[in-house]
């Protein structure tokens, strides 16, 4: 039961995709008919130990813990999905705009020009993520939106990055 349950469970981040194949291995021989006259027995008792190493590992926060956006001292900017659609940047900016100051992309502003509604959507969304704490939760506006490590910064127009 137990290991059904387990073999069920996708990996929870790319960087514990090891331990998701490791287990799926360690499940596998241990469902598995075993040829007492090999030695399967001993690599058994291996997989066993080795798979309540991992489980106790993975269950103390030691090895699975959430990925951040960026390395310790690297900035993070929120910026829209190239495939969100119009009336999904329109809603973002709606959102956006009454937590944060946009001024900045009104006419005679540092962030007008280009005067496009996706480098606006840019600019408002990465103001929002970063006011509301630069956590991954804050740059979804409803799976329209990539966290990025590179500075979308332009001309006078700076995009803040609290780090």
């Amino acid at each position: 039961m137990v290991l059904e349950a387990l073999s069920s469970l996708p990996p929870l981040m790319s960087s514990c995709r090891m331990i998701h194949l490791l287990m799926m291995r360690l499940l596998k021989s241990l469902t598995s008919p075993i040829n007492f006259t090999s030695m399967a027995k001993s690599s058994t008792s291996v997989s066993i130990i080795i798979l309540f190493l991992l489980l106790h590992f993975s269950t103390s926060g030691n090895m699975m813990r959430l990925a951040n956006a960026q390395a310790p001292g690297q900035g993070s900017w929120c910026l829209p999905r190239p495939s969100a659609s119009y009336r999904e940047l329109m809603d973002n900016m709606n959102y956006a705009c009454n937590v944060v100051n946009c001024t900045a992309i009104r006419r005679g502003g540092p962030c007008f020009h280009p005067n496009s509604l996706i480098n606006h959507a840019s600019f408002v969304m990465n103001l929002y993520y970063q006011k509301a704490g630069r956590n991954f939760w804050n740059c979804d506006f409803k799976n329209t939106a990539v966290i990025v490590v590179t500075d979308p910064s332009y001309g006078n127009c700076k995009y803040d990055c609290t780090q």
